[in-house]
């Protein structure tokens, strides 16, 4: 059985390039859902107190917890990417 060969570091580096922009998007994408929650969150409450409506502010006051949520499955999405990125750099 023939031996394998380590692969070169042209395909480390490509790895590298993808897992690093595999994390941007992910990145990325947690801030535009805050933003867009976040946002929301101001506009329910504004409505809420505007209207004397409890049902609207308690939905309010639900919303950072899906942030929370995001994080979460973020985080949770990136850390194989970020593993692997440290161990590129480390062979390298």
């Amino acid at each position: 059985m023939a031996a394998q060969e380590s692969p070169d570091n042209e395909s480390f580096r490509l790895e590298l390039q993808e897992a690093i922009v595999t994390i941007r998007h992910w990145s990325s994408t947690l801030v535009q859902t805050t933003g867009f929650i976040a946002t929301a969150n101001v506009v329910l409450l504004s409505y809420g107190f505007a209207q004397k409506l409890a049902g609207i502010i308690l939905l309010a006051s639900a919303l950072p917890i899906g942030i929370l949520l995001i994080f979460r499955i973020v985080v949770l999405a990136t850390t194989p990417f970020v593993s692997l990125v440290l161990r590129i750099e480390r062979n390298c």
